[in-house]
Formats: structure tokens, C-alpha cells, sequence
């Protein structure tokens, strides 16, 4: 392969780790190591399989639609498309995954700045910084895969050398090496990053397309095998820092094991690290938010300016109205929102799971079936989650008010 091809690869791969790599890909592989102990490798099984290889089946399965989400979702009829759609977008935009992110970076800073910085405040300058990012959204590959993967890989590096150095035993598990690796593949749901590679598909294809020779974006092998290498390079570099964090959590997140996902992270590195590593752990999750926050930012504010206003509103006008509703919805704090989330994404996670398979054996192998198996799957996930979401909208009543 040409250098010039060598070059564009290695520049997708960082880019789609980057742009897949934020808040929840620190908190819960840190998860999987404190309740998986000693089968920490186990665990490891189960959430790479939830959170890295169906996520890239997901982007494979994208390129066969060229990168096009809506022809993607219609397949099981316009009007379901639709509806699910616009559910995939307030998940991943202003309703979980950003509010979800700022309120994380907020946490991670707020014990070095006390009662200085508000979460009002931070969630106001997070967000005028990511609208300067997605702004010039034409050079928001090179942006993120040349400047910010580097350093969030760096960052990280530096963090696991120093645990792996202070480690003093690791965490014994009770639980069967079936129950950890169920929870951990359940666990992989919450980093959202299928529903990532469905949307930011779009963003990575048509930079490429920008890119590369006209003859080479019409060859359906080339671009696949582009973006299979360039999925196998953010895979890969996704795996060893899910294992870094996971075995993190084993070594030294015993004392925290009754806290929340988000504290159970912040109190292991900064147990670490101490307060001499304040920096590196605050750029090092800087760094993770703002590279997602900047990719899930321009994906919905493109789906709220030409699917639901149909460019009525410019692009700006819309950025700023996503970034408004997620500054809004970061305010309830990090533990209700995680609360809140879990249900609606145990919902909605296996009817993409299936959606995405059904896509993939279609372009494959000619497999049609589609909408019977998405219904099955919605039945089954609402009926042993859908409980759970009614009670917690019942009680954000309350929040609601807080805020």
C-alpha cells in the first residue's frame, strides 16, 4: 500500500479512537477491574467484546451504506427509522453522553479547585471551548488525530506506569468467571461507542472522500479495507488502554468498590498519582471528554440542522442550541445522570446490537430479515428494563426541581 494510503490509515485509526475514547472509556473499564479482581482478564473478554468489537462491526456495516445513518436505520421502515434515530441522538448528544462527559471532566477537576469553579461555570467554558473546535469542523480529523491522540496516549501512559510500579496485590473476586464476564459484557453497553461509530461513520468517510482520488472512493474494496485496518488501529489502541485501566482498578480500587463509577476512578488515580499528579490526571480526562464532546457535538447539530429543521437553522445556530441543552442537563451532576442512563441504554443498546448484525448480514450475504428480530429484541430489552426507566423518570421529577 501506498505511503500516502499508509499515512491516511494510521490518521483515521487515531482519529476514531479519539473521537470514540471519552468519559465513560475511563470510568467503567476501571469498573470491570474492581469487580472482577483476579479475573480481571475474564471481564476484560466480555467488555472488549460489548465495547470494542461490536462497535466496529458497527462501523464496517457503515461503510457498506456509505456512511449514510438514515438508509442504516430505515431499514426497518422510514418511520421506526425515524423514531429511533432521533432516540440514538439524544442519547449520545444533549439528553446523556454530553451532559454525561462535562459533568465527569467537572468532577475529575473539582478537588483541586474547591469552591472556585462552579459546575455552572465549567460546564459554560467546556462548552464555548468545544464550539470552537466543532466550528471548523473541515479539520476536525487532523485536529484530533494529530494533536489531541498523542497526548490523551501519552497522559494515560505516564498514569499506568506509576500504578503499575505502586501495585501491592490485586483484588480477590467471588464471583464465578460466568457472572464476570455477563456483568462486565453489560458494563461495555454504558461507553455508547456503537451508537459512536454508526454516526460518526459519516464524519470519517467523508473526510476521506475529501481525501482520497475520486476512481479510489468509488471502489468499495479500497475503502473497506481502509477503514477495517484504520477500525483494527483504534480497536487495538482501545484494548491496551481498556487493560491498563482495568488492571488499574484491580490493583488499587478495593477501598472504593461502594462508590459510583465516576468516584471510583477519581479516588484510584488520584491514590496513584497523589496531588503531585493533579495535572496529568486532569489533562489526561480534559483530554478524553473534549475529543468525544467535539465529534458527538457536530454529529448532532448536523442531524438537528438538515433532519429536523431541514436547514432552517444554520449550523452555528444549532451548535449552539445543542451545547445550551447539554450545559442545561449537565447541572443534575454526574450519579443522577448515570442513574438515569443505565436503563434507557440497556433499552436501546441490544435493538441496535441487532440492527446492526441484520445490516451486516444483508450487505454480506443478502439476509433480509430485519424488523421481526429488532421487534423480538425491543420486547425482551422493555420488558426487563422498562420498569426500571418508569420509576426514574418518576423521580427526576425532583431533580428537576433542584435544578
Amino acid at each position: 500500500m501506498k505511503k500516502y494510503s499508509q499515512s491516511l490509515i494510521l490518521k483515521t485509526g487515531l482519529a476514531i479512537f479519539a473521537m470514540l475514547f471519552g468519559s465513560a472509556n475511563l470510568i467503567f473499564p476501571m469498573k470491570i477491574g474492581v469487580i472482577s479482581g483476579d479475573k480481571t482478564a475474564i471481564g476484560l473478554i466480555g467488555f472488549i467484546l460489548s465495547g470494542i468489537l461490536i462497535p466496529m462491526a458497527g462501523l464496517m456495516s457503515m461503510v457498506f451504506f456509505n456512511g449514510d445513518y438514515r438508509a442504516f436505520f430505515y431499514r426497518i421502515g422510514k418511520v421506526p427509522g425515524n423514531i429511533l434515530i432521533a432516540l440514538c441522538m439524544l442519547i449520545i448528544g444533549p439528553l446523556v453522553a454530553m451532559p454525561r462527559i462535562i459533568t465527569f471532566s467537572y468532577e475529575i477537576v473539582r478537588p483541586f479547585v474547591g469552591n472556585h469553579l462552579s459546575l455552572l461555570l465549567f460546564s459554560t467554558i467546556f462548552s464555548i471551548i468545544t464550539f470552537i473546535f466543532t466550528y471548523k469542523k473541515n479539520s476536525l480529523l487532523d485536529s484530533i488525530g494529530k494533536i489531541l491522540s498523542p497526548l490523551l496516549l501519552l497522559s494515560l501512559s505516564g498514569i499506568f506506569s506509576i500504578g503499575y510500579w505502586l501495585k501491592d496485590g490485586t483484588i480477590k473476586t467471588v464471583l464465578p468467571d460466568w457472572q464476570v464476564f455477563s456483568k462486565s459484557f453489560l458494563i461495555g453497553y454504558n461507553t455508547l461507542d456503537l451508537l459512536g461509530t454508526i454516526f460518526f461513520a459519516s464524519i470519517v468517510i467523508s473526510i476521506l472522500y475529501s481525501t482520497l482520488e475520486k476512481d479510489q472512493t468509488k471502489n468499495p474494496k479500497y475503502m473497506a479495507k481502509i477503514m477495517s485496518i484504520s477500525s483494527l488501529i483504534a480497536g487495538v489502541l482501545l484494548a491496551l488502554v481498556y487493560c491498563g485501566i482495568a488492571y488499574l482498578g484491580a490493583w488499587h480500587g478495593k477501598e472504593f468498590a461502594a462508590l459510583d463509577e465516576g468516584k471510583i476512578f477519581i479516588n484510584t488515580i488520584l491514590k496513584i498519582v497523589g496531588s503531585q499528579g493533579a495535572l496529568v490526571l486532569a489533562a489526561t480526562v480534559f483530554l478524553a471528554c473534549l475529543t468525544t464532546i467535539i465529534a458527538l457535538t457536530s454529529v448532532v447539530s448536523e442531524y438537528l440542522k438538515n433532519g429536523i429543521t431541514k436547514n432552517r437553522l444554520s449550523y452555528i445556530n444549532c451548535l449552539i442550541i445543542i451545547l445550551v441543552t447539554a450545559t442545561f442537563m449537565s447541572q443534575f451532576e454526574l450519579g443522577p445522570l448515570l442513574k438515569f442512563s443505565a436503563p434507557l441504554i440497556s433499552i436501546a443498546y441490544p435493538v441496535l446490537i441487532t440492527l446492526t448484525f441484520c445490516n451486516l448480514a444483508y450487505k454480506l450475504w443478502g439476509f433480509k430479515p430485519v424488523k421481526i428480530p429488532v421487534l423480538i429484541t425491543l420486547i425482551i430489552s422493555s420488558y426487563f428494563y422498562g420498569p426500571k426507566f418508569i420509576n426514574i423518570l418518576k423521580e427526576s421529577k425532583n431533580l428537576i426541581e433542584k435544578v
